[in-house]
């Protein structure tokens, strides 16, 4: 039996099922999960939130030069605020914060997973290798069933012998 992968405690586990919250609870969640990717980046980066919104106008400059500003950020995560998050920021956030739990909150709210691109690749090779599985089980049985006379003609044709 394969062991099971191990996960950063602060980030959720791929194999994890929690249920889609409720959408709508989606607004609090959203909130609460950029004021953890807040605290992450804190901590882990030492970026105050001035910071943060400096790195996000770096990484995401608007056409009309207009820029990101704390205020707005500190609105769109505040509890009681009615500003929301545009999700056009959500790369920017979770990529600076190296934290993908705004990511993770919005998906789930879909009932789907986002995953880094090397698990998915990952999950695409499993994919490939129980398709090979199956088409090598089916390559057997259709072996076996076969007729003498198929079976002969198959082994000529396999060792090149063209008749």
């Amino acid at each position: 039996m394969a062991r099971r992968p191990t996960c950063a405690s602060d980030q959720p586990s791929l194999f994890d099922q929690a249920p889609p919250a409720p959408l709508s609870s989606l607004d609090a969640a959203i909130r609460e999960a950029l004021g953890e990717t807040l605290a992450i980046a804190k901590t882990r980066h030492g970026l105050d939130r001035y910071a943060v919104v400096a790195q996000i106008n770096r990484l995401q400059p608007r056409d009309d030069g207009r820029e990101f500003t704390k205020a707005v950020l500190d609105r769109c995560s505040a509890s009681a605020g009615d500003w929301q998050l545009p999700a056009w920021r959500l790369p920017a956030i979770c990529r600076i914060a190296g934290d993908y739990r705004l990511l993770h909150t919005l998906v789930t709210a879909c009932d789907h997973r986002a995953v880094p691109s090397e698990a998915a690749a990952l999950a695409e090779l499993a994919m490939v290798e129980l398709e090979e599985k199956r088409l090598k089980g089916r390559k057997e049985l259709l072996l076996k069933t076969l007729p003498a006379r198929a079976r002969e003609w198959a082994d000529r044709q396999r060792k090149g012998d063209v008749e």
